[in-house]
């Protein structure tokens, strides 16, 4: 028996890429909650070449910073400082400082530059500068993987130009559809199981569960780093240590749904740098994306890194709910209160890659090998926190 640990995007992806090698040994997904998806949760009811405030100049010109700045040789930094020596103050505190916050929630001041941009470091401690490294190393640039250029989904979405995409009915039915062809096809799911201790048997592994003990041949983990930690800490304290140094943060999500079309200026949303008194990450125009009739569908971010120092240990859903349409009146000017609103603590739901990170996961990964675990770690405290990432980290995992 191979178990997958963890139902997320992430373990849903490894039993499909398990499923698809064609194997007579039986696969398992161990799943700790009720429901698998993990954060998947679908709720179903200008031209940079121009000066734009808060830049006093054109990006392009500030690029140009980058063949005068002087090399600074490391192993890694945090890339709030890397883009600033390579591209001046403004870049990183009005592109970099807000980017992160939106996807990582976090703070760019801490979050590692060799894990969220491992090429631009790699070609300016080998040639001195990005733009230049970039284009002498172009033979080393990743290529499009051959097999799925020729897919039909993806030439329709270069024909199209897709910015980003959805499916219908919300991204969680790409979980429903998964989950129900897997269990077609034998995948065997087990939900509110969640894994107490891993021991070893032999060259198996033990998975230990509230309810039972289950050996297997071999285990890939889709559990977060977290929460992975203490259950191998018997087999391991250095590997759980490690897995328990990468730190998460929580974020709070308010989705707000207004009648009417109220936006002024369609686009995809807006990101707030750190140094702004706002109290949130930022805010996502749904609607404009993704149009559903005669609404406006906002969906507010808050917290991350800042959450504890800005709301405390337990805020309350009115004061969360204050926060959002405080935000939305402020800057949308929209002052008429929504029709629909849904609060969500996200406790724990992005892991940091923080300066060491990459280090992190390298010692880790090479830790399971010497000690020779039927054991592979996959999902994102690792590779990547979106959902493409995630997907990528337990298809590497399992082929």
């Amino acid at each position: 028996m191979i178990a997958v640990l963890g139902g997320g995007v992430s373990g849903l992806a490894a039993a499909h890429y398990l499923n698809c090698l064609g194997l007579s040994t039986k696969i398992l997904v161990i799943e700790a909650s009720n429901r698998l998806g993990g954060w998947i949760n679908s709720l179903k009811h200008e031209d940079v070449f121009t000066k734009n405030p808060p830049f006093s100049k054109p990006l392009a010109i500030s690029a140009l910073s980058d063949f005068s700045a002087k090399k600074v040789i490391n192993t890694d930094e945090s890339l709030f400082s890397f883009v600033n020596r390579r591209f001046g103050l403004e870049v990183a505190k009005y592109a970099i400082d807000p980017l992160t916050r939106g996807v990582f929630a976090g703070n760019a001041r801490d979050l590692s530059v060799t894990s969220l941009a491992r090429r631009m470091h790699d070609v300016e401690q080998q040639y001195g500068s990005i733009l230049i490294g970039l284009l002498k190393d172009r033979k080393n640039a990743e290529k499009a993987d051959p097999v799925l250029s020729k897919s039909k989904l993806v030439k329709q979405a270069k024909k199209e130009k897709w910015a980003v995409w959805s499916l219908k009915g919300g991204l969680e039915s790409f979980v429903e559809v998964l989950e129900e062809k897997l269990m077609q096809e034998g995948v065997e799911f087990r939900r509110n199981t969640p894994v107490l201790g891993i021991k070893r048997s032999g060259s198996n592994l033990v998975i230990q569960t509230d309810k039972e003990e289950l050996e297997v041949e071999k285990a890939i983990s889709c559990l977060p780093s977290n929460t992975l930690s203490p259950v191998i800490r018997s087999i391991s304290p250095e590997l759980s240590r490690l897995l328990g140094s990468i730190p998460y943060v929580t974020v709070c999500v308010v989705n707000l749904e207004y009648p009417g079309h109220l936006l002024n200026e369609p686009a995809f949303g807006y990101l707030v740098p750190s140094s702004q008194p706002n109290k949130v990450l930022g805010v996502i125009f749904d609607t404009c994306t993704f149009p559903q009739g005669d609404k406006t569908i906002l969906t507010v971010m808050m917290g991350g890194y800042w959450f504890k120092t800005l709301f405390g240990d337990n805020p309350s859903d009115e004061s969360l709910l204050d926060v959002a349409i405080n935000e939305v009146k402020e800057t949308l000017k929209i002052s008429i209160k929504p029709v629909r609103h849904k609060i969500s603590i996200l406790t724990d739901c992005i892991p940091q890659y923080v300066v060491g990170h990459s280090e992190i996961v390298f010692n880790s990964r090479k830790l399971v090998k010497d000690l020779k675990l039927p054991l592979t770690l996959a999902g994102n405290s690792y590779d990547g926190v979106g959902v493409n990432d995630a997907i990528m980290s337990a298809k590497r995992a399992v082929l």
